[in-house]
Order: C-alpha cells, then sequence, then structure tokens
C-alpha cells in the first residue's frame, strides 16, 4: 500500500494507488493531526500520537452551529411575514368595517 501523504491544514489530501482496499468514504475521513502529522481514524475526536483536537470536527460543529442559526432566522422570518399578513388583513377588515359604517350612516 503506497502512499503519498502529505498534510494540509488537518485534512488528509493524497493519492491512493488503485490496488490499494481503502474506499474513497474511508480515505476522504481521515484526517492527520495538524502537530505530529500523524493520520488518524475518522471518528477520533483527539490525534492518538499526541491528543490534539480532530481540526475537522471543530468545522463540523462550526457548519452545523451556522446551519442552525440559518434555520432560526428564516423561521424569525417567516413569522414576522405571518404577523405582518396578519395585521395587514385586520387593517382590510378594520377599513371594510368603516365604509359600511359610513354606508349606514348616509
Amino acid at each position: 500500500h503506497e502512499r503519498k501523504q502529505e498534510p494540509k491544514c488537518g485534512i488528509e489530501e493524497f493519492m491512493v494507488e488503485t490496488n490499494d482496499d481503502l474506499s474513497e468514504a474511508e480515505i476522504l475521513s481521515t484526517w492527520f493531526c495538524p502537530a505530529c502529522t500523524f493520520l488518524n481514524e475518522p471518528l477520533e475526536a483527539q490525534c492518538t500520537m499526541c491528543g490534539r483536537a480532530n481540526p475537522l470536527l471543530k468545522q463540523q460543529q462550526t457548519a452545523k452551529r451556522r446551519q442552525i442559526a440559518r434555520h432560526a432566522q428564516v423561521v424569525r422570518q417567516a413569522e414576522l411575514s405571518r404577523i405582518q399578513k396578519l395585521e395587514m388583513m385586520d387593517d382590510l377588515e378594520r377599513d371594510f368595517d368603516d365604509d359600511e359604517e359610513e354606508d349606514e350612516v348616509v
């Protein structure tokens, strides 16, 4: 299993010969430790050799937080839009009621 390894920002980037038995998913999910360059298993929270935190997990957590924040913003915007529509309908109903009252007075 010959591999050309070149760590970059804690993310594994290397070429695997076609006779290698690692799947593409396994290759893409393993990670190099940015401190000691050890190639770690995909689900390891920290480097097996030096104990440094997996930078990919932090990136995933940050991405998840952003996704949750965007979803919350969409929900708030939808609720605001719904409230504005209800207020507009109330205004139209009041205007209609006012017009009917004026017609009755005349």
